[in-house]
């Protein structure tokens, strides 16, 4: 029948999406262990803290809007309604350009009359603003091609080509014995982006629908915005969370305690690839047997994820515990040596987000999104909180701890929401017996 997705396509279409994102965690892991090894713990932390800056004043520019371009092309594509499929991309294009502009302008002047005292290069922060708009443009393309149900193409330019042609130029600047700085550093970040920002667009071009070429763009803006606002919101709520903690132990801290906080953060992050992996799997069958009302068989699964997600992470704790000087000596070096335990403290705070189970994916699906915005706001302020009493007076650990107790307090916060909302328990001890009756 037309139209209709086999269960083949679907199983297909997930296989190759989680190995593109196991493949990307593998080549950014990758590119932070040779800027670690070139660059050494202080010029490493600098560029780490460059990076997560930009990462953060870029929020506003195109937080939520890749979510909210994906949701909306695959509605209109759906229909074959070029108009508004164009009207809405030049609104983007309109709005990454100007407000990466205004960003832009207002950090430099800021940077300039603002009075503020930083050890930073300016010429190296000058280079990165080139970053504002290029990384949002690199989202912001695959967010069309997914919308356009390429979904394995959509994540090619992020996920695989911009960090492979990184590992490339660094490679290759190794080979020709060029010293690496952070300067040197940024523009190859900044070249590896606009490559991959022209392959998404020539992916793009090649696979445009043929009923947008004559079309007139529509504008459906009061509507698109009202859909932006509450979209941003979550967005920029999950990237603060991760990122506050380089920008405030950069603040207080040298560049060396960042460098061994991002060394351990990267460690830790692959503890987290066993959940990822299982909610990409398990979100289209969260949503398929709750429209069933197949509570018992969602229930079974959720029990199940949980378990797995739990069983693969502690492992990599346990590896960590036994092995994590000698891992991350072999691997970063030994001036890193250090982040072993920050890295056991994150690690531990990965486990019980896995011991909670896909909680936040669940609340999402299930159209609880107000729930979720409000566990990260609590989770940002539990967060900050934290950082600002243990960062000064612990360094690395105490980042360690404040992020660590927030992956903590959100997940345990989900957890109780989802069961107080839907009966649903995410967790890995969930039994027959202890689901609430209503």
């Amino acid at each position: 029948m037309k139209g209709k997705i086999s269960k083949e396509t679907v199983i297909r279409g997930i296989a190759s999406n989680t190995a593109i994102q196991m493949i990307g965690k593998v080549l950014l892991i990758t590119i932070g262990i040779l800027l670690a090894r070139n660059l050494g713990s202080e010029k490493y932390g600098e560029y780490t803290y460059l990076i997560s800056i930009i990462t953060v004043i870029g929020l506003p520019i195109a937080s939520g809007l890749s979510v909210l371009v994906t949701r909306e092309i695959s509605h209109y594509n759906s229909r074959k309604n070029g108009p508004r499929i164009k009207g809405l991309l030049r609104v983007s294009n309109a709005y990454i350009v100007t407000t990466s502009l205004v960003i832009s302008i207002a950090s430099l002047g800021i940077l300039q009359y603002g009075g503020i005292e930083t050890d930073l290069d300016k010429n190296d922060f000058y280079w990165c603003l080139l970053l504002l708009p290029l990384l949002q443009w690199n989202a912001y393309i695959g967010s069309i091609l997914k919308g356009l149900r390429y979904v394995t193409v959509s994540e090619l330019p992020s996920q695989i080509i911009k960090p492979l042609i990184t590992v490339a130029l660094i490679g290759l600047l190794s080979k020709i014995e060029h010293p690496l700085n952070v300067n040197t550093s940024i523009k190859i970040t900044i070249s590896a982006t606009l490559i991959a920002i022209i392959i998404g667009q020539y992916c793009f071009n090649k696979r445009k629908p043929g009923y947008l070429s004559n079309s007139t763009p529509e504008y459906e803006i009061d509507e698109w915005t009202r859909s932006l606002i509450p979209l941003s919101l979550l967005s920029l709520l999950y990237i603060l969370n991760s990122q506050i903690c380089i920008i405030i132990l950069g603040y207080t801290a040298e560049n060396h305690d960042v460098a061994i906080f991002q060394v351990a953060f990267q460690a830790s992050a692959i503890a987290a690839i066993g959940l990822n992996v299982i909610n990409s799997v398990t979100t289209p069958n969260i949503v398929h047997l709750y429209a069933q009302g197949r509570k018992k068989a969602l229930q079974t699964l959720l029990t199940k994820s949980a378990q797995l997600a739990t069983l693969f992470t502690t492992t990599i704790l346990l590896l960590y515990f036994y092995y994590g000087e000698e891992l991350i000596n072999l691997i970063f070096g030994s001036e890193y040596k250090e982040a072993k335990i920050a890295m056991l403290i994150m690690t531990t705070g990965h486990l019980i987000s896995a011991a909670t189970g896909s909680v936040g994916v669940t609340l999402q699906m299930l159209k609880h999104e107000k729930i979720n915005t409000t566990g990260y706001v609590m989770a940002l302020a539990t967060n900050t909180c934290l950082l600002a009493i243990l960062a000064p007076k612990l360094g690395t650990t105490g980042a360690a701890i404040s992020y660590a107790a927030s992956i903590i307090f959100l997940n345990l916060y989900l957890s109780k929401k989802l069961l107080d909302t839907e009966n649903l328990n995410s967790s890995i001890i969930h039994t027959k017996n202890n689901q609430r009756r209503h």
